[in-house]
């Protein structure tokens, strides 16, 4: 079914270089996913960075929720605007815990790091919060 997500993540970049300086991380993350079968769930999502400056990002992935169990994992590409344009700037590997609250409502927590895709990103270390409805 369709998963609609808000999250809130932080953390920086490891190795950055000086179009991505400072390497702090702050930012609000929206998605939609939509789980096709055994827990697949392709997923586009944007996030509107904070810090270190304004900057937009759109991530198109892909999500598996585990079968039985509260975790999950999830790839996904980012580009973004941190640099003054739309750049191609990680390869995001990560995953996290789900917690339902009811049937349609429930939190999570993710991990994130992965591999810079633009020369001068460094390695993403993020951790994020959010909140989702599975319909």
């Amino acid at each position: 079914g369709l998963i609609v997500s808000a999250d809130l993540g932080g953390g920086g970049q490891l190795g950055t270089g000086s179009a991505y300086d400072p390497p702090g991380i702050f930012e609000l993350e929206v998605g939609v996913a939509y789980e096709v079968f055994f827990g697949i769930a392709p997923q586009v999502s944007m996030a509107l960075g904070m810090a270190p400056g304004a900057s937009f990002a759109i991530r198109p992935g892909i999500e598996w929720f585990i079968p039985e169990s509260p975790f999950y994992l999830r790839a996904a590409f980012d580009a973004s605007t941190q640099v003054g344009y739309l750049a191609w700037r990680w390869l995001l590997l990560g995953g996290g815990a789900a917690i339902r609250i009811t049937d349609v409502l429930g939190f999570m927590v993710e991990g994130n790091s992965g591999f810079p895709l633009s020369s001068g990103a460094g390695v993403p270390l993020i951790v994020r919060a959010s909140a989702f409805a599975r319909f």
